[in-house]
Formats: structure tokens, C-alpha cells, sequence
């Protein structure tokens, strides 16, 4: 029957405790309470043991609640104690705890310890121990926060630290239902706002941002309705059910070359897209690109150079340039563009236009098919309008062809069958 010295000497069970009813105690009655004064005291002594780090650290054996652990060695296990046994746990070193079933430790991650963290474990019986506590050494007011009774948290700054961090936000009142607004980031640059369902899964993103360093670099929303500044107003661009963006005037901004990109939503992984913006940073030209949808292959078909505040050159770059539109007039220094891009035939005939003259006219190849041209005879003497090497040149109605002869104040039309074949009529055409 020996007098117990330490916490671990005695039994959560009382009857595996002595002295048995049946034990002659003699003289040593005393010796056996004044033993259990020593233990209960010991328990709430302040550092009233200290243990080395192992791979099994046996807090449960100590002699005191309040445990001194030292050195640098992982711990996997914390040994075999009686269910309910609490021990604060004093790192004099940084370490590693395990989580195990052993040592269950909060969302199943490993602790790094740093010198002066108190930690609290408490016993679950058979070798399990449970995290029940931490205060960490280097905490302060000032990066932990703290939740008031209006349940904000408080302090600067808040963070939420993961391999992919996420904040949720939900209302404690929400129905099964109702979503969940998700703020994520992958940790290579990519930040979201992402509305989950009531499970945390799935989601529909909202906002997509990109940044390279500490700069965001791209800005994406996908929304029905984007109301830039929060109120309706012409001064800011308004997103509307149609996609279309209303307000007094739009800005393109970026720090480099800013473009606007055009291309549908629903779009193939093959459909090219349109894309215009100036051809670099703070340039003097401005351009159109066709672009691929893999976004790294462009081919420029414009070119706009200024000099000021005067555009100086156009550059179109295409297999074929139509500049022939009825009823419009295009020039370029005074020169007419259709005579700089070869529409103009001998004697003046243009395409899209009425030839007023009292001169002959010679029609000759190489107008594009479809096109139409009209001469009027300004004079009072006819003149003939002259079928050009190569060139048939049939009159409407009939099987005739060759030169035609056009009456005074005569009107023709001239429409194009083929680069090689025109058609004529009018009025005082023979």
C-alpha cells in the first residue's frame, strides 16, 4: 500500500485508490492526505513540470496540470491518460504537433509551435487528446479579431489563410435555398466573387480580377445589369439587359494600350473576334485587329496615322477594298479616291456617279461585276461612247453590240455583267 507522489499514482476510478477500507493505515493516515494535499496543489502550480519533446510526449504523466515542454522534436502522440485530464502546454521551442486521432488538432492540419505558445489539450481516454485552447506568443490586439456584440469583427487586418482562401457570407437566418456569396483566391494572381449554393458548392462567378505583382491587370463582370456609379446617370456607363452601354461619353482606360474587343457571348472556339485601339502606349497610330479566340494571334487590317490632331495616312490591309458606293464621295487631298483606286475609265466614266459631258466616252475592262455608271450627253451634238479593247458592250433589249451613239442631252446607264461584259441603255441611245 504505497503513498501516492505524483497525479499518475492515482486512479479516476475510487476504489483503485488506497487505502482500502480493509488496509490497516496505523500511523501513516496522515501521510496518505497530506500526499493528496501535494497532488491537488501540484495540479495548479505554474510550470510545475517539464518534459523534453518526443515523438510520444507523455503530458498525462506529469505532475502538475501546467507543462513545461522543451526542445524541437515532433510530437505524434501524448501518451495514455485518464478521459477529462487537462494539461496546459508551454513551448519553450518551435515544433511540429501531428494531427492524428491521436492528437486531433483544429481542420486537421499540423501545428507549427513558436516559443511561448500556450497551448490546451484535454484527454478523450484510450491515447486520444483533443485541442481545446491556443494563445500564441506573438498575437496582439492589433492582427486578431475580435467579434463585438453587434457581431463585427474588429482589428486590422482580418485574413483568412489557405492553400485557395474563401470567405463565405451567409445569413444565420438564410433558408435552405438561399445563396452564398464566395470571395476566392487561387493564390497565383487570380481573385473572385462567386455566388455558391446553400452547400458552399457549385457557384456562378460575378467578378473575375487578374493582377501581375501588386497591380490588377484585368477586370472582368459578368452581370445582366452593371451600373458603374450607383446611380443613373449620363456622366457613367450603364450596362443594360441588351448589352448595351448608355452615358455621355465612355473611356477606355489602361496603362499601356488600352482596346475594346468585340465579340458574342456564345461565341465558337473558332470565331474570330474584332479588336481597335491605338498600336502602342501614347502612340500616334490607331488600329483594327482581327483576333483569334486563343487571344495570341492578331492580324491588323487598319492603320490610322496622326500627326497632332490630323490624322496624316489610312493604311487598309485586305484582299479586296471596295471604295465604289453609290451616292458617296470620297476624297483625299482634293483627289478622288475612286480615280486613285482605278474605278475611273477613259474619258471620266466613274462608277457610282453621273458622267456629265460633251466629249466621247470610252468604256473599257476591269470593273467589277454589279456595278452601275450613267452618262449624260451635256452638249447639242451627239457623241459616241466608245466599246474599249476586250470589252463587249451589249445594248439592253437586243443582241447589238459595239459602239454606242448618244443624242444630245442624252442619258445612259451602264451596269457591269462581268469585268469583260457591259450592259447599256437609255434614253437617245442608239
Amino acid at each position: 500500500m504505497a503513498i501516492p507522489q505524483t497525479m499518475a499514482d492515482l486512479s479516476a476510478v475510487a476504489e483503485n485508490n488506497s487505502p482500502a477500507g480493509s488496509d490497516p493505515v496505523g500511523n501513516t493516515l496522515d501521510d496518505f492526505l497530506r500526499a493528496h494535499a501535494a497532488i491537488i496543489r501540484s495540479t495548479n502550480a505554474l510550470a510545475a513540470s517539464s518534459i523534453g519533446s518526443a515523438p510520444t510526449t507523455n503530458i498525462g504523466a506529469a505532475s502538475a496540470e501546467s507543462v513545461q515542454i522543451t526542445g524541437t522534436t515532433t510530437i505524434t502522440s501524448f501518451g495514455t491518460a485518464p478521459a477529462g485530464i487537462r494539461r496546459e502546454c508551454r513551448f519553450s521551442d518551435s515544433l511540429t504537433i501531428t494531427h492524428s486521432s491521436n492528437i486531433q488538432l483544429p481542420n486537421a492540419e499540423d501545428i507549427t509551435t513558436q516559443a511561448g505558445d500556450v497551448i490546451t489539450f484535454r484527454s478523450l481516454g484510450s491515447g486520444q487528446w483533443i485541442m481545446t485552447g491556443i494563445s500564441r506568443a506573438n498575437a496582439t490586439l492589433t492582427n486578431v479579431a475580435l467579434l463585438d456584440s453587434a457581431n463585427t469583427f474588429t482589428g486590422q487586418p482580418q485574413r483568412v489563410s489557405a492553400d485557395v482562401p474563401e470567405l463565405q457570407m451567409e445569413r444565420t437566418s438564410g433558408g435552405s435555398n438561399e445563396k452564398i456569396t464566395s470571395w476566392v483566391s487561387d493564390g497565383n494572381g487570380l481573385f473572385r466573387i462567386i455566388s455558391r449554393l446553400d452547400d458552399g458548392t457549385g457557384g456562378s462567378v460575378l467578378i473575375n480580377a487578374k493582377r501581375s505583382g501588386i497591380n490588377w491587370s484585368e477586370f472582368e463582370v459578368t452581370a445582366t445589369n452593371i451600373l458603374l456609379n450607383g446611380v443613373n446617370t449620363t456622366d457613367y456607363a450603364r450596362k443594360t439587359q441588351e448589352n448595351i452601354f448608355t452615358g455621355a461619353q465612355q473611356s477606355i482606360q489602361h496603362a499601356t494600350a488600352p482596346r475594346l474587343r468585340f465579340n458574342r457571348s456564345g461565341a465558337s472556339t473558332n470565331e474570330k473576334r474584332w479588336l481597335f485601339g491605338p498600336a502602342a502606349a501614347g502612340g500616334s497610330s490607331f488600329g483594327g485587329w482581327l483576333e483569334n479566340d486563343n487571344e495570341d494571334t492578331f492580324t491588323q487590317w487598319l492603320q490610322v496615322t496622326r500627326n497632332g490632331m490630323t490624322a496624316t495616312s489610312i493604311t487598309l490591309t485586305a484582299s479586296a477594298i471596295d471604295l465604289a458606293v453609290p451616292g458617296f464621295d470620297i476624297t483625299h487631298n482634293g483627289q478622288d479616291i475612286y480615280a486613285l483606286a482605278g474605278r475611273v475609265t477613259s474619258g471620266g466614266f466613274q462608277i457610282g456617279r453621273v458622267l456629265s459631258t460633251s466629249s466621247n466616252v470610252t468604256l473599257n475592262t476591269g470593273i467589277n461585276a454589279g456595278r452601275i455608271g450613267c452618262i449624260y450627253n451635256n452638249s447639242a451634238s451627239s457623241i459616241t461612247i466608245v466599246q474599249g479593247s476586250g470589252l463587249t458592250l451589249r445594248l439592253a433589249g437586243s443582241t447589238s453590240t459595239g459602239n454606242r451613239t448618244l443624242a444630245p442631252r442624252g442619258f445612259a446607264t451602264v451596269w457591269t455583267n462581268s469585268e469583260s461584259e457591259y450592259i447599256i441603255s437609255g434614253a437617245g441611245l442608239s
